[in-house]
């Protein structure tokens, strides 16, 4: 009886040895995966993405700047805008039309250059980017997204007095407002822009534009399109007090909550309380 609880302890103390040292071997194996390989990818991936990200935030800040000065202009001299006509239907050549495509169009091509440096990074993965990444989210949502006010049940802007442009024409107007000089991607400025819009060859580009343009022409105090104009520059106000909180490039400017209706007020304030509650300013 002695010897059988010997040798069975005995063997029983090999087969637990063996286990111990295949589970060890294992989590051994697990560990050094994790620390030599995994951990130093995940790192080194979240520097690449914060990386990228203010190499070309100075620019996106500065174009969404620009954008938001434009859509204040029209607010605050909407009834110029509209006894005037300075935006006509009848002209797509005047200074005031075409120059409102530019700020847009140069804005959007910030973001598609900003696209195409990330498009292997998961912009995500660190709450710093993934602000960034949704506040330019919301920006461009402002001209595609047809319930931006709201519910909507339309799919078609020329189905609608409210007027959006189709998501990819959007980036298209974007992607074709990209130069490249070697490895360093910038957009057209002013002079190229118009030489483009300009020249006699007929593009997509041009086309696109148009159609962004609907958002503008003949614009109205009471007009649907306004309030989306009122709407696009609370979610770029709410974006530069993110990204320049002290304003040190650019100028603190204030909310225009009372040209909209309540319901519409309600939704433009949640979806940036949902991206960044301290950006909307609230007291």
């Amino acid at each position: 009886m002695g010897d059988w609880l010997t040798r069975s302890f005995h063997e029983h103390s090999i087969f637990w040895l063996l286990l111990s040292s295949i589970v060890g071997g294992v989590i051994g194996a697990t560990v050094k995966f994790l620390f030599e390989s995994l951990l130093p990818q995940r790192l080194t991936q979240k520097r690449e993405i914060i990386a990228v990200k203010r190499k070309y935030s100075t620019p996106i800040l500065l174009a969404a700047d620009e954008l938001r000065d434009r859509m204040l202009n029209m607010i605050r001299l909407i009834d110029s805008i509209e006894k005037e006509n300075w935006l006509p239907s009848t002209d797509l050549t005047g200074y005031y039309y075409l120059s409102t495509l530019f700020t847009v169009a140069r804005f959007i091509g910030w973001q598609r250059i900003l696209r195409r440096e990330v498009v292997y990074l998961d912009f995500t993965t660190t709450t710093e980017t993934k602000t960034f990444e949704d506040f330019m989210t919301a920006i461009r949502r402002g001209f595609t997204d047809p319930a931006l006010l709201g519910e909507r049940h339309v799919s078609a802007p020329e189905e609608t007095d409210d007027k959006w442009v189709y998501s990819f024409w959007f980036q298209g107007i974007g992607d074709s407002m990209i130069l490249q000089e070697g490895a360093n991607s910038f957009t057209m400025n002013y002079a190229s822009f118009i030489r483009l819009l300009r020249g006699p060859q007929h593009n997509d580009l041009k086309d696109w534009l148009i159609e962004l343009g609907h958002m503008f022409t003949d614009l109205k105090a009471n007009d649907i399109r306004f309030r989306r104009i009122v709407a696009i520059h609370a979610i770029l106000n709410a974006f530069i007090n993110y990204a320049d909180p002290k304003h040190l490039r650019t100028e603190k400017q204030s909310y225009h909550w009372a040209l909209l209706h309540p319901a519409e007020q309600e939704v433009i304030k949640a979806k940036i309380r949902t991206i960044s509650p301290a950006a909307l300013d609230e007291e």
